[in-house]
């Protein structure tokens, strides 16, 4: 579930609330769903023609697709017209809109005849293109990939759960062309691969996530969590170091919420399991087994910090730095970078344990910033109930604006 870095923290001792937290306030005005679905009463196929259905969560639209209030193939129309209006993005390298409508089709009829849609029937997804789609080739664009990933179980269980193939991304380093266009509300979610940095699942809700993850493994998830009963632990260095200040600011005001909503934020030292993750230069001609046992002392460390002091979680900034802006004339993002970035992220792979992040806010210039949340391995449900929790003690961040 790194995987679930969706689309979505401490110290013991922080500054006042004061003007930064009152720029946080002022976000939670800033709503991303149309309040015709905030009440159900009102809910009725004729009011949708009012609302923008490109910013329905992906719950929104399979429960209006399923009650019948909004049909698969109109949800499919629109989201194709605003995929056409902001095609400059170039996030989907492949997409046939006839096997679109046909496949919302197909879930409209069957709501006809008193069928079963499924749990995400009529949901248009995008799959990034290193995951093999039956019909569709793989063409794969990044120019460092030596093989593509040969999971194609893991995207036909959505399409089994009624789940509509929006089109393939764009491979641009580390899932950016798919989390873009859910980004840019062309499409509610999506499935990335598996690497450092990158996205399994990934929506515009922790809630959306955790419907696209229970239609992969099959086991229904957790409701919130009680942020009241839930310690969190915060490492300090390599974590937070050397971070971004803008960064900085937005997670400390993040961790000000979670602590207000009751959440208890542990000090912790991350220090031996961090180090031993991140170790990169083996002896040979051992190198596999050098490596094989530095990952599992990693993974005991790790596991004995969550003993230690009861923790749920761990939180740290995803990345360190701001992502940069790839400008027009390259197609990918520069290199001299890489380390950096993905700093963070990479102990999570390495460790095989679940990750979440979540939009935490933003900086004084409106760039966005995500927390990265870290669970034990095989916690994956209780993460994303950690999650949905979590979401609801932050506020709602506007829908981003095109960079001029």
């Amino acid at each position: 579930m790194r995987d679930v870095h969706g689309l979505a923290a401490g110290r013991n001792e922080f500054r006042p609330r004061g003007a930064a937290a009152g720029r946080l306030d002022s976000l939670a005005l800033s709503g991303l769903h149309c309040d015709l679905f905030r009440n159900a009463r009102a809910m009725r196929a004729v009011s949708i023609e009012f609302c923008d259905l490109s910013n329905l969560t992906a719950l929104e639209a399979v429960r209006l697709i399923a009650k019948g209030e909004l049909r698969a193939e109109e949800y499919a129309l629109r989201l194709l017209d605003r995929y056409r209006a902001l095609q400059s993005l170039h996030p989907v390298i492949r997409m046939e809109e006839e096997r679109v409508l046909e496949s919302a089709r197909v879930i409209d009829q069957r709501r006809a005849r008193g069928e079963s849609l499924g749990a995400l029937g009529g949901l248009p997804v995008i799959i990034e293109d290193d995951i093999d789609v039956a019909g569709t080739p793989t063409a794969m664009t990044a120019a460092f990939s030596a093989r593509h990933l040969r999971s194609p179980s893991v995207a036909h269980r959505l399409f089994d759960a009624g789940a509509v193939l929006f089109g393939k991304a764009n491979r641009q380093l580390a899932c950016g062309a798919a989390a873009a266009a859910i980004a840019a509300r062309l499409i509610p979610a999506g499935l990335g691969i598996d690497t450092t940095g990158s996205i399994r699942p990934m929506a515009r809700t922790v809630a959306d996530v955790a419907l696209l993850h229970a239609a992969i493994t099959g086991r229904p998830h957790a409701p919130a969590c009680d942020l009241r009963t839930t310690r969190i632990g915060v490492p300090g260095a390599p974590y937070w170091e050397g971070i971004d200040p803008d960064i900085a600011w937005v997670a400390q005001n993040a961790l000000i919420r979670l602590q207000a909503a009751g959440a208890t934020l542990v000090d912790v030292d991350a220090g031996t399991y961090f180090a031993l993750a991140s170790e990169r230069v083996f002896p040979p001609p051992q190198v596999e087994e050098a490596r094989e046992q530095s990952r599992r002392k990693a993974a005991e460390a790790y596991a004995a910090l969550f003993a230690e002091h009861r923790l749920a979680a761990i939180v740290f900034p995803t990345r360190p730095t701001l992502a940069p802006r790839i400008e027009p004339a390259s197609t990918q993002v520069a290199t001299d970078e890489a380390p950096s970035r993905f700093r963070n992220t990479q102990v999570t792979a390495v460790l095989g344990v679940p990750g979440l992040s979540i939009p935490a806010g933003l900086t004084p210039q409106g760039r966005l910033v995500g927390l990265e949340f870290n669970a034990l391995a095989g916690c994956d449900g209780e993460l994303l109930a950690l999650g949905i929790a979590v979401e609801q003690a932050w506020p709602t961040l506007p829908a981003p604006q095109p960079i001029g």
